[in-house]
């Protein structure tokens, strides 16, 4: 019977918690759910009056920041990898020489990935400018401490047992690292980067926004200049390009995992 009436219960009691939350939270920042709803219409006309349909005439204009937005993911995604795996080595529990170095490197690298990327963006175009480089810079940062973790994750999950029947026979931690570790982290590895690939070309189509170059600072230019039937034109390919960057990313990854 108490099974039954908890059974009874909790989904109201969830309703209720979620509720009062989103009560709450409305009142805290004033947000007002009917002035939302009223706008719905308002959005729809201005999507279909302003927004379309997408120029497609300026398509041609698009080429050059595609090529950039692609080499810039292409360019963060070499850097970031490569650099998160030296750093995968010295913070990972079964390669680093420096186990309390380890510990200052793995909160310095939680640091930076708990900065959302937006905001090294920004800080990175008062430093160095607006343009390519700012994005390219931000990414690294971002790709370095995603993928750090990660690989020092999938380092440590490597079997055990193997590990263990080589050091017994005398193999070095060197060796280990080198003809074992290395090759069975591989698959890993290629599989991670393509997946950051795929992020880092989202990530530097919105980047644009903060004057990081590339398709978003493309579609901010034509926003601020309330060229709709441009920006229609540009989202249209920057959806476009991130659904041909999956499909192929999906593919290779199938080939090679």
């Amino acid at each position: 019977m108490i099974h039954t009436l908890k059974d009874k219960w909790q989904p109201l009691l969830g309703l209720g918690l979620f509720v009062g939350l989103y009560i709450l939270a409305s009142q805290a920042i004033d947000f007002n759910l009917a002035v939302f709803l009223t706008s719905i219409p308002g959005f729809i006309r201005f999507i279909i009056v302003e927004f379309l349909p997408p120029n497609l005439t300026a398509l041609p204009l698009y080429v050059e920041p595609i090529l950039n937005t692609i080499f810039v993911s292409i360019l963060a995604s070499v850097i970031g990898a490569l650099l998160a795996f030296g750093f995968a080595l010295l913070i990972a529990k079964r390669t680093t020489p420096f186990p309390k170095v380890a510990i200052v490197i793995r909160g310095a690298l939680a640091f930076v990935r708990n900065i959302p990327m937006m905001v090294w963006a920004s800080l990175f175009v008062i430093i160095v400018g607006i343009g390519i480089t700012a994005g390219v810079v931000a990414l690294v940062f971002f790709s370095v401490s995603f993928l750090s973790r990660v690989f020092a994750d999938a380092l440590d999950d490597i079997d055990k047992g193997t590990l263990e029947a080589l050091t017994s026979n005398g193999a070095s931690k060197l060796a280990l690292i080198h003809h074992v570790m290395i090759p069975e982290f591989l698959p890993t590895f290629y599989g991670w980067v393509l997946f950051l690939f795929e992020i880092n070309i989202k990530a530097s189509s919105i980047l644009g926004l903060v004057g990081a170059g590339g398709l978003g600072y493309e579609l901010k230019k034509s926003l601020d200049l309330f060229k709709y039937h441009d920006a229609s034109a540009l989202i249209l390919v920057i959806v476009v390009l991130m659904i041909t960057v999956e499909m192929i990313s999906n593919k290779i990854r199938k080939a090679i995992l």
